[in-house]
């Protein structure tokens, strides 16, 4: 006979019973693409930070963070993982809200990333990319970009 065990599918029993109510929306197919998808995060802005704990709390493989700024006074009110702390040390935005990050789930690892340049070999390794930040950059990554002209349609602008 079939135990509950047997009908988890390739999650383990802390997987399931984390994210069961997930699991019964979207299902288990959808649950376990989510699971290894790979996603980074340009800019930590205000939507930047919401969306980042979301994506984590959602269950993703991995999450990179690139916002090599450092963290000012203004950014407070818009970013509730950052500290009047950090601001005083002068702390990198991407690396001071990745532990905060890693908290709300141990079973997607959160990085923040060092580099400042986007290329499209920096980018192709992504299942999803989010530009709140440096869009340009982004966009001429991606119209060069041999992976993205076979997985979505060029931009429809140009560049300087």
């Amino acid at each position: 006979m079939a135990t509950a065990e047997d009908n988890l599918q390739g999650l383990t029993r802390e997987e399931f019973d984390l994210y069961s109510r997930q699991l019964a929306t979207i299902g288990l197919a959808a649950m376990l693409k989510l699971m290894r998808m790979k996603v980074l995060l340009i800019g930590m802005n205000g939507v930047g930070i919401e969306s980042a704990k979301n994506i984590v709390l959602s269950g993703v493989k991995k999450f990179d963070i690139l916002d090599t700024r450092s963290a000012t006074a203004d950014m407070l009110g818009a970013n509730f993982f950052l500290t009047q702390e950090d601001v005083t040390a002068g702390n990198k935005v991407g690396e001071s809200v990745c532990p905060r990050l890693q908290e709300l789930n141990k079973h997607c690892m959160v990085s923040a990333l060092p580099q400042t340049a986007v290329t499209k070999e920096f980018i192709q390794d992504y299942t999803v990319v989010i530009a709140l930040e440096g869009i340009v950059q982004l966009a001429h990554a991606c119209w060069h970009c041999t992976f993205c002209d076979q997985t979505v349609d060029r931009p429809s602008f140009d560049f300087p």
